[in-house]
């Protein structure tokens, strides 16, 4: 199965988003942000050299269009703008990179492969409308000079691979922040089709979301077995001996939900988005509320519970959608990474 994902970043992308994320403040949350149905920030100027407001059905007429031959992505951009591309794999990259930015005086987006990348939410995610799909993003207000932001957006790509987008809008005025959305608006795939990326993954999001909501209500009951048989088998020599670990194999006792690592609770998750294909499944990303446990001094006893983003790989076996991957949002796909294994 071909899955991927593409991911829009504003603003320097991971590191920019670490910096500031902890200052910024939530906007009002909309049910979908789309180019049609802005919300209304509080106006301040629009640089001089702005380009011309959209303004009706032929409003991007003349912006440029970009497809990228790796990924089968398009992105349409004011003419203005200046597009920078990264290297490929072959071209100076260790890796199949895909990296993109483009930048104007309104604001700027970037695209990078998201196995690159890593970060919460601290304010939760929202609905953003795509070309032809609607994406999550992590949306932050805008402050003095710093602009709106919209971090996080992932996105399916026509042959596979994850890919990862942030946009920001340096004058968070009405005209400007317009533009932007129009930009992301634009994003699709080759043909404007999106059957190569959304096939299984959205024919069969109820089941997956089925086996993900089992997953977690097994994982707040700590019922340790039952997690792991939702498990593909491991196959490498570390998945093999962690799962001996966790399974009471290898010590005589169940080590999951037992070490320091995996003791916590986990009173509440919720699903962020659809699933999105990745090359071997499709990926859905989880927010769980995780209470770690300390027996430092003063402070013993499980903590107050923090925000863990999660994403849960799942492939099809047969009839039956297993967990092929389970690990922290943003870092390389691990069967037990998400438990610190």
């Amino acid at each position: 199965m071909i899955v991927g994902a593409l991911v829009i970043l504003v603003a320097g992308g991971s590191l920019f988003y670490t910096n500031y994320s902890n200052n910024r403040t939530k906007t009002v949350p909309n049910p979908v942000i789309t180019s049609q149905t802005p919300p209304q920030p509080t106006p301040s100027p629009s640089p001089s050299n702005a380009s011309p407001t959209p303004t009706g059905a032929g409003e991007t007429a003349n912006w440029k269009t970009y497809t990228d031959p790796v990924s089968g992505y398009t992105v349409k951009y004011p003419p203005n703008w200046t597009l920078t591309e990264g290297p490929k794999k072959g071209e100076g990259a260790s890796f199949d990179y895909i990296y993109l930015h483009i930048k104007g005086s309104e604001g700027e987006l970037e695209v990078h492969s998201a196995n690159q990348l890593g970060g919460g939410c601290s304010v939760g995610y929202e609905k953003i409308q795509l070309k032809s799909i609607q994406a999550t993003t992590c949306h932050y207000a805008a402050m003095e000079n710093e602009g709106e932001h919209w971090d996080s957006i992932y996105y399916g790509r026509a042959n596979g691979g994850t890919l990862i987008t942030y946009a920001t809008a340096f004058y968070p005025s009405k005209d400007t922040r317009k533009i932007i959305l129009k930009v992301l608006g634009s994003i699709g795939t080759v043909n404007n089709s999106e059957g190569s990326l959304t096939s299984a993954c959205i024919s069969e999001n109820s089941s997956i979301k089925n086996l993900i909501d089992a997953f977690e209500s097994l994982q707040m009951k700590k019922d340790a077995l039952k997690v792991l048989a939702l498990f593909t088998p491991p196959v490498t020599s570390d998945d093999i001996d962690s799962y001996n670990y966790f399974s009471g194999k290898k010590m005589g006792f169940i080590g999951l939900y037992g070490n320091v690592t995996t003791n916590f609770n986990e009173p509440s998750y919720k699903i962020i988005g659809d699933p999105v294909e990745n090359t071997k499944g499709c990926t859905v990303i989880v927010e769980e509320q995780r209470s770690a446990y300390s027996n430092a001094g003063a402070s013993v006893g499980y903590q107050p519970p923090q925000p863990y983003s999660a994403t849960i790989e799942a492939i099809k076996e047969g009839n039956e959608w297993k967990i092929n991957n389970y690990y922290p949002t943003g870092s390389t796909p691990k069967k037990y990474g998400a438990w610190g294994y």
